[in-house]
């Protein structure tokens, strides 16, 4: 059931990446055309007299120059001054870091895209000494990892820290404070609030479940009222 099961995950995942790029390709077919279209009305407008021929001159520089060079340019140009810019950003985050963390013998991961999927967090903290330092502004996702994720493949690498006696400490933003009301207004997320009050007493259940279970390791959980800046998981060594 299981192969069968990643047997189709595999099979969806082809047909996304087939649709992608066949969904690309005929958006480069489009704008192409569009740009030939509107400069090549504009051409042939450019030596006839009269007021349609100037209408489609000026449509079709409408269409060349509004509609098709800035799709060319999104699609083209400027996906790739961003690959440029992540991978000159990641040249210099790896030698400003390595430079820094020479002396300790550590070796710094960036994951520019964002947030780790929950395989890449598990081996990140699975070998922690000390402590695991979680700091999120909802935690939502944190939750849902405890929650409505196996059993082996989130929670128990976790108690499996607490019972090496790693602690594990949570930070999450304090609901009750101005900044939280000043986040929610931004996003404009009006349930978030009640959102981050669920997911502290989820978090707050999980501390009295570790507790009682009298783990070496401490699961705490604290709230904080000066927003982050980053997402940002972090572990302590001895």
């Amino acid at each position: 059931m299981e192969t069968r099961k990643n047997i189709l995950s595999t099979s969806k995942a082809d047909l996304k990446d087939s649709l992608r790029q066949i969904t690309g390709k005929l958006h480069n077919f489009i704008a192409l055309g569009l740009f030939i279209i509107g400069m090549a009305t504009r051409i042939i407008a450019a030596g006839q007299t009269g007021a349609l021929w100037s209408i489609l001159g000026e449509l079709g520089s409408f269409i060349a120059a509004v509609i098709a060079i800035p799709f060319i340019y999104e699609r083209f140009l400027k996906t790739e001054d961003r690959q440029v810019f992540l991978s000159d950003l990641d040249d210099l985050l790896d030698t400003k870091l390595s430079m820094i963390l020479r002396p300790t013998g550590k070796n710094p991961i960036v994951h520019e895209e964002g947030r780790l999927t929950v395989p890449q967090k598990v081996d990140f903290f699975k070998d922690a000494e000390k402590e695991v330092v979680e700091l999120a502004t909802a935690a939502r996702s944190f939750v849902a990892y405890f929650e409505s994720r196996p059993y082996r493949e989130f929670k128990q690498p976790v108690v499996e820290l607490l019972k090496r006696g790693v602690n594990f400490t949570v930070l999450v933003l304090d609901p009750q404070c101005p900044v939280a009301v000043t986040y929610a207004d931004d996003f404009d997320e009006e349930d978030l609030l009640n959102k981050i009050e669920r997911s502290i007493e989820g978090l707050l259940k999980l501390q009295e479940e570790f507790a009682n279970a009298g783990y070496r390791g401490k699961f705490q959980v604290f709230r904080y009222s000066q927003l982050p800046s980053c997402y940002l998981l972090d572990l302590l060594h001895k």
